[in-house]
């Protein structure tokens, strides 16, 4: 059974999705009758077909059966290797591949494909070599270019790109993934304007890109044209109106610009669309607080350290706005858990520090193992107001072993805010604080505006 006349010329742009499957079904049919060597042309077109149309397996059992018959063509390898590397196997993508440059070691296609295959198996190094090679041979393929620009562009090599990149735009100057590309090293570098006509020679190609117009507002951030950003990610958003990041970031402009009813809506619309992101929801109370709705600020916030309980910048905000509130006992206890996660990052014993648990066990042995564990004790006892005077023996306890630790000092001055005693809780978290040094750099550091808050610059100053 052959069907090698269906292909005169084929032309496959024109076929929909039960044509490109009735082909598929044709070729494995041929290869039931046992008919592959006198039907390969068109069992090749085929596997063609399931490239362009995306049908790696089906592609698979094609090329497999193929290579049973003639396992010497080097074409079928390099088909078998491209599948792998669409289905994400690069283990068996490269063990393909190899063995198609054996037989033709100079095959452009087969280079470019095990450069994939390399990336994909963290070998970066050879997938440079690969791809340096394909290009030694073919100076002026567009997809070499493209590939090794998008490889240096991973290795943080964004002028190498952009000379490749270059390169591409003078063999075809319409080429719109050129222009993108161009654009996100330029603005990388820095190079703002130059990154701004790039994403405008891109938005020409395709005007209907959102991601074009996204960019670009991105980069009008960067140049503080706030108004112009706006209007971009509005063009995004006319394009998808489900473009969250797009809300997000007119919130960000608006939000910057002090215009707060247009910050608080935007923002709105990006919590609707994305109710788990803790960013978003931070930003909304920050828009709403300088709206006046304190207690609403002070509710979208909490929505944000539900989301990620270790979220240091939500609980700087809340404790500040609980501190404009007067509600000092509250602002020192959310001041105390920005102190108590930005120490815990800086100290060795945590390096292991995951999202699931506070203080995990990790791999630790000895004397951390059983101090880490107690701090996550601690942790939950306190989350839990009777179990407290249990909470307040484990720190007790761990303090005879280690006198002076910032750790335990913030968790003893968190145990007294929460239970009402305000002068014991603030001596515990000055002690911490003025036993750590680098907890005060690092505060001072990431924390832009920290001592506007007047309770931490007393803390911080000793006072």
């Amino acid at each position: 059974m052959f069907f090698s006349d269906d292909y005169s010329e084929p032309s496959f742009d024109r076929l929909n999705e039960e044509e490109v499957e009735e082909r598929i079904d044709k070729a494995l049919s041929v290869i039931e009758d046992g008919a592959i060597f006198l039907a390969l042309n068109s069992l090749e077109e085929t596997v063609q077909l399931c490239i362009d149309y995306d049908y790696p397996e089906e592609g698979l059992k094609i090329v497999n059966a193929v290579l049973e018959t003639v396992s010497y063509n080097s074409d079928f390898w390099q088909y078998k290797g491209t599948f792998h590397n669409t289905l994400g196997e690069f283990e068996k993508a490269y063990i393909a591949l190899e063995k198609a440059l054996e037989l033709n070691p100079g095959d452009t296609e087969t280079l470019i494909n095990f450069a994939i295959a390399n990336e994909g198996l963290g070998m970066i190094d050879e997938s440079l070599k690969s791809l340096s090679k394909a290009l030694d041979i073919e100076p002026t393929n567009l997809d070499v270019l493209l590939s090794l620009a998008s490889l240096y562009e991973k290795k943080g090599m964004s002028e190498e790109t952009i000379k490749l990149l270059k390169k591409v735009i003078e063999l075809e100057p319409e080429n719109s993934e050129a222009w993108y590309e161009m654009a996100y090293s330029l603005e990388n570098l820095r190079r703002y304007n130059e990154a701004i006509y790039a994403y405008d020679k891109y938005i020409d190609l395709e005007p209907e890109s959102y991601y074009g117009w996204y960019n670009k507002g991105i980069v009008l951030i960067q140049m503080n044209d706030f108004p112009n950003a706006i209007e971009h990610f509005e063009f995004a958003i006319m394009l998808n109106e489900n473009f969250q990041s797009a809300y997000f970031n007119i919130g960000i402009s608006y939000l910057t610009l002090e215009k707060y009813d247009e910050a608080v809506a935007a923002f709105s619309k990006a919590v609707k669309l994305e109710p788990e992101d803790d960013f978003a929801w931070l930003y909304l109370g920050k828009s709403l607080y300088g709206n006046n709705k304190t207690d609403e600020a002070i509710e979208a916030i909490n929505k944000a350290v539900k989301i990620d309980e270790f979220f240091q910048e939500a609980y700087l905000v809340r404790g500040k706005i609980f501190e404009k509130l007067g509600r000092r006992t509250e602002a020192l206890l959310d001041f105390n858990r920005v102190f108590l996660l930005a120490s815990a990052s800086g100290d060795e014993r945590f390096t292991n520090l995951n999202l699931d648990e506070i203080y995990p066990p990790s791999s630790l042995t000895g004397d951390d193992e059983v101090y880490i564990e107690t701090l996550n004790r601690i942790d939950k006892l306190l989350l839990v107001p009777e179990k407290g005077e249990e909470a307040l023996e484990l720190i007790s306890s761990l303090e005879e072993k280690h006198p002076d630790d910032t750790q335990i000092l913030l968790r003893k001055s968190l145990f007294y805010f929460e239970f009402g005693q305000y002068e014991l809780g603030m001596n515990s978290f000055r002690a911490a604080v003025s036993k750590d040094k680098n907890l005060q750099r690092k505060l001072k550091k990431d924390f832009t505006g920290l001592l506007d808050s007047g309770i931490l610059k007393e803390i911080i100053e000793g006072k």
